[in-house]
């Protein structure tokens, strides 16, 4: 897997549990193939952009959990024009980060990826 071209997302968003309406969200880069990011180019400014199908890309960062998240399969799903794509990753993937994303996290966990990141910022 190439991390090359990108596509570079505020993504996925993961619900709050405990503070409703509220989301949070890694900033990563995703990698798409060369065809897909010709569509998604060719479709920037196009209001209907959202409507286009998701297109396939692997994760390229490597987020603070004890499993790997380089190589993740996602889906980019475009939205609106002024709107960065929405990153899925698959929910029936085993990996907390998809489980996170599918059913949301607790205030408590926020706070310790806060302390985890905290301590391997350089």
């Amino acid at each position: 897997m190439n991390c090359s071209p990108n596509v570079g997302l505020r993504n996925p968003f993961i619900p709050i549990l405990d503070a409703p309406g509220e989301v949070f969200s890694w900033s990563v880069w995703v990698s798409v193939s060369e065809e897909s990011i010709q569509q998604v180019a060719d479709h920037w400014e196009d209001p209907a952009r959202a409507s286009l199908p998701p297109v396939f890309g692997w994760l390229c960062n490597e987020l603070p959990y004890e499993q790997s998240t380089i190589s993740t399969p996602t889906l980019v799903h475009s939205r609106d024009p002024g709107v960065v794509p929405f990153i899925q990753l698959d929910p029936s993937l085993d990996h907390p980060l998809a489980g996170e994303q599918g059913m949301g996290i607790t205030l408590h966990r926020l706070a310790e990826i806060n302390n985890l990141v905290e301590v391997e910022a350089p």
